[in-house]
């Protein structure tokens, strides 16, 4: 058997073990369903931006799917739920790299689908291709995930054309501590390391009913299943040829989240948060097919592309940090509900790619590496009310 066919066997029984990892979650929610007369778990969403509704009662087409779905399926990123929700497909380029797609709208410039973390905005840039580099924030210690599907610029603005993704953390409990440690190993195929994931979070009153905090943490590393096979290579110059390097397209992440909620009489709430997440990878996941020629040009040789190789002279680190924060206060004045919010989102990447064949072509035989960097600050603020 080619090693083509053994990596597709490969991938088709991860495959399946995956399906039935994630099926299993649900056939143990449908026998709670069974047992308890086939009611539903209700999930809570606010996808009105003035209340909150069961997603049932909601007019609108809506999918929600709850933290504790999501923590029993050991989701950790958007790819783990994407199968889940009709209508929403991800194009994946990489770690940090993702493009989110509702109902096939999609585009080369300006995003199509608007991106919210609790009420901060972290759609991807306009500029470029505004639809990709979407944040990946791990979707540990969740409340639930809203996608609404179709327009919904009345309510979330500009990119938000084809739909809208929301990821609402869970709040911190008054009079509750509570926690949990989840930590998990694997291996994958055609890759020099093991994988990892840990994460865990607790919540502790600090003055009952009146004063509670909630932390979440974690660290997961994927190994990378992608070689670079001529690091270096068919260049002259101060940097000597590497040749192959392994697992390039590894995955490191690690972050936290704090959140502080304050209720110092009934009708009165303030919320307050802050998340940090790096993440970083030493190559791209990009590889050239098994009989396709690799770009050469002057000194650099031809090369034919392989299973889960890649041909690139140099190597394409990339590092994203992102940190989101912000304050939210409600106030029941007894004739309705006055919420005011203010958010910033903060994120800054060093993106690398191959630039010596550009180098090459102008008869210029050294290694080349392009650093693209990306900086985003938006600030959303907004207030809303209403009536009892």
């Amino acid at each position: 058997m080619s090693r083509v066919s053994n990596t597709v066997s490969r991938i088709i029984a991860a495959s399946l073990v995956a399906s039935l990892a994630g099926l299993a979650p649900r056939l143990a929610a449908a026998a709670d369903e069974s047992d308890s007369g086939g009611a539903l778990e209700e999930v809570t969403v606010t996808a009105n931006k003035l209340n909150s509704q069961k997603v049932l009662d909601v007019p609108a087409s809506i999918q929600a799917i709850s933290g504790d779905a999501l923590q029993n399926a050991g989701a950790s990123g958007i790819m783990s739920i994407a199968g889940d929700v009709p209508g929403l497909s991800i194009q994946d380029l990489g770690p940090g790299d993702k493009k989110y797609v509702i109902r096939g709208i999609n585009s080369t410039g300006y995003a199509t689908t608007g991106v919210y973390y609790g009420e901060a905005v972290i759609s991807g840039s306009n500029a470029d291709d505004g639809g990709g580099f979407e944040s990946d924030i791990r979707l540990y210690d969740l409340d639930h995930v809203e996608v609404l599907r179709g327009p919904q610029g009345t309510l979330y603005g500009a990119s938000s054309m084809s739909g809208t993704i929301r990821f609402i953390p869970k709040a911190p409990e008054l009079n509750k501590v509570d926690g949990y440690v989840t930590l998990e190993g694997s291996e994958t195929a055609h890759t020099p390391h093991g994988n990892y994931n840990f994460n865990g979070a607790v919540n502790l009153p600090i003055i009952d009913d009146v004063l509670a905090a909630r932390v979440v943490a974690w660290r997961q590393y994927d190994a990378g299943y992608i070689d670079q096979t001529r690091v270096g290579s068919g260049t002259s110059g101060t940097v000597p040829p590497v040749g192959l390097v392994r697992g390039v397209n590894d995955d490191d992440v690690g972050g936290f989240r704090a959140a502080l909620r304050y209720q110092p009489f009934d009708r009165l709430t303030v919320d307050a948060n802050y998340t940090l997440q790096t993440e970083t990878s030493d190559g791209s996941s990009r590889y050239t097919p098994a009989g396709v020629t690799a770009l050469n040009l002057g000194p650099i040789a031809p090369i034919k592309g392989c299973d889960l190789c890649n041909t690139d002279v140099t190597l394409s680190p990339w590092q994203d940090l992102l940190r989101v924060f912000g304050t939210t206060i409600t106030y029941d004045t007894g004739f309705g509900t006055v919420t005011g919010t203010t958010n910033q989102f903060n994120r800054h990447t060093n993106f690398n790619f191959d630039s010596t064949p550009v180098l090459v072509s102008f008869d210029v035989p050294i290694p080349a590496e392009t650093l693209e960097p990306r900086e985003r600050q938006p600030v959303s603020t907004a207030s809303t009310s209403t009536s009892s």
